[in-house]
């Protein structure tokens, strides 16, 4: 195919301006990068440190409503926590009414660099944020030490995260498999244990549920959540970290039953809770709803508190 003279020619001159342009950021972000005595400077970002704290979201802590009408009221609530990962991509929203798709959510995208503001000038693609489709962008931070906990106990203090100073807009929660740490006991194995009470007109009765890492797994095998919302109470959907301070992940269970329609369980005759599990057939719908609910972006929610 051959391109015509006079496009070869503006063609040309946009690749020659465009280098030109490149050397000219290149050498300005080489001598910012020069600049200043703070080892702990870097292209990204400063240094941080960012504690790390598990809550219970306030609606879980009282009697809800899930979206078959049924009251639901927590009794044990244990979760097995693995590595935490920050970015700062946009997270993933749920659009309502829609189910258990997901959509990436509209929050304000990362201000202009010198390095996009080139590639736009080139028009050279770039991976965009469509229905369904979650891009992360650069890793912000991480926590990496596995622990557990007893949700209906907390707040509680998991390790330290390391991380660099930017716009936090999203983060990935993964589940510890094997469980460790002071919940393992009562997991047994499990990535998650819930007992609750659940009402609907004069019915009432104990369910039990237990989630293994097999339940759990994204489309690349692993046992994480990806594109979980941050919240700094603003809507904003993103953090601003511009030093040390304390991530806090609350864990909304209410997400993970949302979706359990218990009418097609007996009622047993005694106050012993029904275990609702893959294996019965006629339970394992309600077994595969909680594992849905347990993969949902929006039940884990992080936010920050600086120092």
């Amino acid at each position: 195919m051959q391109i015509p003279h006079g496009n070869l020619g503006r063609l040309s001159r946009r690749l020659s301006l465009g280098v030109a342009l490149y050397g000219v950021w290149l050498g300005a972000a080489a001598l910012q990068s020069g600049c200043g005595d703070d080892a702990a400077e870097s292209t990204t970002g400063k240094r941080v440190t960012l504690h790390t704290r598990l809550e219970l979201a306030e609606i879980a802590q009282a009697p809800f409503t899930n979206g078959f009408d049924w009251q639901i009221q927590l009794k044990e609530v244990e979760l097995s926590v693995g590595e935490l990962r920050y970015f700062e991509g946009a997270a993933i929203g749920v659009l309502p009414g829609a189910g258990f798709e997901r959509y990436a959510s509209a929050v304000p995208a990362p201000p202009p660099t010198q390095a996009n503001l080139l590639q736009r000038w080139l028009q050279i693609p770039t991976a965009q944020a469509h229905p369904g489709h979650y891009v992360a962008g650069d890793e912000l931070g991480e926590m990496l030490t596995p622990s557990s906990a007893d949700l209906l106990a907390t707040p509680v203090t998991l390790a330290d995260a390391q991380g660099v100073t930017g716009h936090y807009r999203s983060g990935w929660f993964s589940f510890g498999a094997p469980p460790t740490g002071p919940a393992a006991s009562a997991l047994n194995g499990s990535v998650a244990h819930v007992v609750a009470t659940v009402s609907q007109n004069d019915v009432s009765f104990d369910v039990e549920l237990f989630a293994s890492k097999d339940d759990v797994l994204d489309t690349n095998g692993a046992p994480t959540v990806e594109g979980c919302p941050f919240d700094d109470g603003g809507g904003s959907g993103e953090a601003l970290i511009s030093g040390d301070g304390t991530r806090v992940l609350t864990v909304d269970p209410s997400h993970w039953v949302d979706q359990l329609e218990l009418t097609r369980v007996t009622p047993p005759t005694d106050d012993r809770a029904v275990e609702i599990t893959a294996s019965d057939q006629t339970l394992a719908p309600l077994h595969n709803a909680f594992a849905r609910g347990l993969r949902q972006a929006v039940a884990y929610t992080f936010s920050f508190i600086p120092n």
